[in-house]
């Protein structure tokens, strides 16, 4: 989730990830024997790799593991989710991959836990002491072929974060229908104030709305239709997709989207609602606390589920394991390495986690962070749904998906040419 990537791939890449039988990728060092044990005298440093949005938690651990194991240092480094995916790529296809590697869930883009196993470059982790923690709904996301390669240490969602400040002074409620949600539009635009912060110059950004909308529009209506789409006998064309998409436009023309939406970057629409300049933005629980801690008042920020559906009870979130961190085959390190996702994976520093990244811990029943209660009750009621990505065969669908609602809103498709390309990129398979 979240990322988009080059869709051409240097040989070294494409050897690492076992793409191609191409002559002259070389084998990946057998020298780690994997049921080797850390030496607490021996000076170890070892290589760790994340997106930006994971920095704060990340570095919080780091400091906790410090403390514990005074013989290692980690040197990290954080980097935007579409940066991240396509160097660690490249880095993963040579000599350089660092020891720990931050892995999406499932399958739907690059630097997720389905391909990067496929080709070999996660070291299995099934004997770790927390792999039997495992949440059963998240094992088919973080495992492949009865191995496990990293554990989830939180539950992302995604809603639309607001200024209840600016709600309040406008005169208007939280929407909880999509139509109440076009009148929010109305309402702000005639106040003179930008309704919906949204930066698509940004390439992830794009997937929000339309993530936010299909666990309404599509699972609450079909449970089954990932199966469905798997088998064969349904398509994004024919499905909820098409509604979403024609909701999804039908924001732009009500005049929900600040001016220049696509020349606006995500950085700058976070800051559009941290500062009072836009009511509201649709995005994921990750990126919340940025827009908090960039507020003049934080406790005025909180995010209320998209409302997708034409009835408050209709209404859905979308809600799934979050980033968790992998080791990388060929690291030299790996003993080490396991030990720090040990430490990392333990109740106490999981929930660190998840409240220091504004995500909601592991369940049905989650204690929300600060300005994130709103999105409980869906969950509670079991009105929830998973990001769709996450059980697409290949990463391509989620490129393309970006790719055409930037074209719908530039012109260069129609929603009928937007939903055939996703449909022939998820032919594709994994």
């Amino acid at each position: 989730m979240r990322s988009m990537f080059s869709r051409s791939a240097p040989m070294a890449l494409v050897c690492a990830l076992g793409l191609s039988a191409l002559a002259g990728c070389g084998s990946s060092s057998s020298a780690n024997d994997a049921s080797a044990k850390p030496d607490p005298n021996k000076k170890v440093t070892l290589r760790l790799v994340g997106t930006a949005d994971v920095k704060a938690p990340a570095e919080k651990v780091i400091a906790d593991y410090k403390a514990k194991y005074p013989n290692v240092t980690i040197q990290s480094s954080f980097t935007q989710t579409d940066q991240y995916v396509t160097a660690t790529r490249a880095q993963l296809g040579g000599s350089n991959g660092a020891d720990l590697i931050a892995v999406f869930p499932g399958a739907g883009n690059a630097m997720s836990m389905g391909p990067l196993a496929k080709a070999g470059v996660l070291a299995d982790l099934s004997d770790a002491s927390w792999a039997a923690q495992i949440p059963a709904r998240a094992k088919p996301l973080v495992s492949s072929a009865g191995k496990s390669y990293f554990f989830p240490l939180a539950s992302g969602v995604i809603g639309v974060a607001y200024d209840k400040a600016v709600f309040a002074k406008a005169g208007v409620a939280v929407p909880t229908t999509f139509q109440e949600l076009l009148s929010a539009c109305s309402a702000f635009r005639a106040k003179g104030v930008e309704p919906m912060a949204i930066g698509m110059k940004t390439d992830f950004v794009p997937q929000f709305i339309s993530y936010a909308m299909v666990p309404s529009l599509v699972y609450a209506k079909d449970p089954g239709f990932d199966q469905q789409q798997a088998a064969g006998s349904a398509t994004f064309a024919k499905s909820g997709w098409r509604e979403a998409f024609t909701r999804y436009v039908q924001l732009q023309k009500g005049g929900c989207f600040n001016k220049g939406f696509t020349g606006t970057s995500f950085d700058d629409a976070q800051k559009m609602v941290a500062q009072g300049k836009a009511a509201m933005e649709v995005t994921v629980s990750e990126a919340f606390p940025a827009i908090q801690q960039a507020a003049k008042d934080p406790s005025q920020i909180a995010m209320f589920p998209f409302p997708a559906a034409d009835s408050a009870a209709a209404n859905w979130v979308p809600s799934n394991v979050s980033v968790g961190f992998g080791v990388n085959a060929r690291s030299k390190n790996q003993a080490d390495a396991k030990q720090f996702l040990d430490f990392i994976n333990s109740p106490a520093e999981a929930a660190k986690w998840a409240n220091s990244l504004g995500d909601l811990p592991l369940g049905d029943n989650p204690t929300a962070p600060p300005g994130i209660t709103e999105m409980v009750p869906p969950i509670k009621a079991g009105h929830v749904a998973g990001y769709p990505d996450q059980s697409w065969p290949n990463a391509e669908v989620q490129t393309v998906h970006n790719a055409v609602v930037q074209e719908l809103f530039t012109g260069q498709t129609s929603i009928d040419g937007a939903l055939t390309k996703m449909d022939d990129a998820y032919k594709q398979g994994g």
